[in-house]
């Protein structure tokens, strides 16, 4: 094998042994000729020795200590202590979607927010009723075992706006302006989302808006539940991915114009064994603010646009909505503040986008009111054997 190793007989079946040590940091290269392959084995062998060697390629010597030898073949020689490096089998093919279990069972009988878990890799999930699971926007809850949601499921809203800026698009075709609702997907574009980080679309802030409410117009949160047995929602259970509304001033020194509500979230649901539903899932855009003039009466404030509905996604191979309240309707508009005709205006923020556009910030005039949202997608199925395919 190595140079000071003399008498050592070549065998024309032996696979190559690799040589390396923990220090030295040299190339691989076959123990039995000069050059050989890598070595792909998942087994090696420890050797002892106390005196510096030189390699069979003459390329390199090494120091004295533990040299580690590869064995192509799966055996260790002139005993030399065998090393295991293979670690545990993960899930195999297409299944791995379903995680591994690590985290075990899930049973939410009260108040729980996931936001800080690292590992959600559960064996099953259960909420109870009356118990309320918070996920955080992005969210995939997978499950080796079957899911049942008796309590409710609360999405956390994604995509945000800042006071000056523009509003995150989320998962649509366009942002939210100021008086025009963002553009929401096609039927094939909304059934094509798998691994969504965000959700619907944020509206944008009003005229003036001096950024002080809390969440205004954020669009709903994305959930993705994955599970290798069956998904129940059973009929007093709830999984709510609804866009925030839009901001409303109730006082200041100047006009403000309304905020554009936030577009629903992106619900997609998979189960390798069924999907029976019974209770509701809700993926509503958020309505539209209203326009504050109390302070400028004679200045007109635009309502804001209600958010676009979001979409509803479900794969398994037999799907059940007998009794089921499945919603991704757009918001409501926000009303106008109409000042005196021919004076001044401040302009409303349109409504954020997903499954479907958001509605337009009215312009002060009774023709062009201020838009609810548009419908998503609210019942979007796939029928399939293999769910997992989707998610790869």
């Amino acid at each position: 094998m190595l140079s000071r190793l003399h008498g050592l007989r070549r065998y024309f079946f032996f696979a190559a042994l690799i040589v390396i040590t923990f220090f030295s940091g040299i190339q691989l290269r076959d123990a039995y000729s000069s050059l050989g392959p890598a070595a792909t084995s998942t087994t090696a062998c420890i050797r002892t020795t106390p005196d510096s060697v030189t390699l069979k390629s003459g390329d390199r010597t090494l120091p004295p200590g533990n040299i580690l030898l590869y064995s192509a073949s799966g055996t260790c020689q002139n005993g030399d202590t065998a090393l295991n490096l293979q670690g545990p089998q993960g899930p195999s093919g297409a299944s791995g979607i379903y995680g591994d279990g690590s985290a075990g069972d899930l049973n939410v009988s009260g108040p729980l927010d996931l936001s800080n878990f690292i590992n959600l890799q559960f064996a099953s999930i259960s909420v109870a009723s009356g118990a309320v699971l918070t996920v955080p926007s992005g969210a995939v809850l997978r499950a080796t075992g079957s899911v049942i949601i008796s309590g409710t499921v609360q999405v956390a809203t994604g995509a945000s706006s800042t006071v000056n800026g523009d509003p995150h698009p989320g998962i649509s075709r366009a942002a939210a302006g100021l008086t025009s609702g963002g553009f929401g997907l096609s039927n094939f574009q909304a059934a094509q989302i798998s691994h969504p980080q965000f959700g619907g679309g944020a509206g944008k802030r009003g005229q003036n808006n001096p950024g002080i409410f809390s969440g205004e117009g954020e669009g709903g949160g994305s959930l993705t539940i994955l599970a290798q047995g069956s998904f129940t929602l059973s009929s007093g259970g709830v999984i709510r991915a609804n866009g925030n509304n839009g901001g409303t001033a109730s006082s200041g020194s100047s006009a403000v114009g309304g905020g554009g509500g936030g577009a629903g979230g992106i619900v997609n649901i998979a189960a390798k064994s069924s999907i029976t539903l019974a209770g509701g899932i809700t993926a509503n855009g958020g309505n539209g603010g209203d326009g504050f003039n109390a302070t400028q009466p004679t200045v007109t404030a635009e309502g804001g646009g209600g958010g676009g509905g979001g979409v509803i996604h479900f794969y398994a191979p037999t799907i059940v909505t007998t009794g089921a309240s499945l919603q991704a309707v757009g918001g409501a508009a926000g009303n106008t503040a109409i000042g005196n005709i021919g004076g001044s205006t401040v302009l409303g923020g349109g409504g954020g986008a997903a499954g479907g556009n958001g509605g337009n910030a009215g312009t002060g005039s009774v023709a062009t009111a201020p838009q609810n949202g548009f419908a998503g997608y609210a019942n979007l199925q796939t029928i399939t054997s293999t769910p997992e395919t989707f998610f790869l």
